[in-house]
């Protein structure tokens, strides 16, 4: 029982002191990855920039859109592989590629 004891006092806080680590590393990773879509979205707002052109034709909007749909297509099989432990860029951008999807279909009506 002694040496049970021993091994637990031991192992116990290196246990501890990763479980902590990765929780840490998690939390920034989302923080870096929310700070990078804050900064893409505002610099989209501020430059006015579009991932479509206005002197794109039709064929080439339908076609940009077919790229964004497998790209989004792509991502979300990921994200449910991976389910809670998706990484948040993926999350982010996914849901910028549905945004721009929107405004992509909204530009061919």
């Amino acid at each position: 029982m002694d040496e049970w004891l021993l091994i637990l006092h031991e192992a116990l806080p290196e246990a501890i002191g990763s479980v902590i680590a990765a929780v840490v590393l998690a939390l920034i990773g989302a923080v870096l990855a929310r700070i990078l879509w804050l900064y893409r979205k505002g610099l989209r707002r501020m430059t006015g920039a579009s991932s479509n052109p206005p002197d794109f034709s039709p064929e080439q909007t339908k076609e940009l859109l077919d790229r964004k749909r497998q790209r989004l297509f792509e991502l979300k099989k990921q994200q449910a592989l991976k389910g809670i432990d998706t990484e948040p860029h993926i999350s982010i951008e996914i849901k910028d590629l549905e945004e721009e999807i929107r405004r992509l279909e909204r530009m061919l009506r």
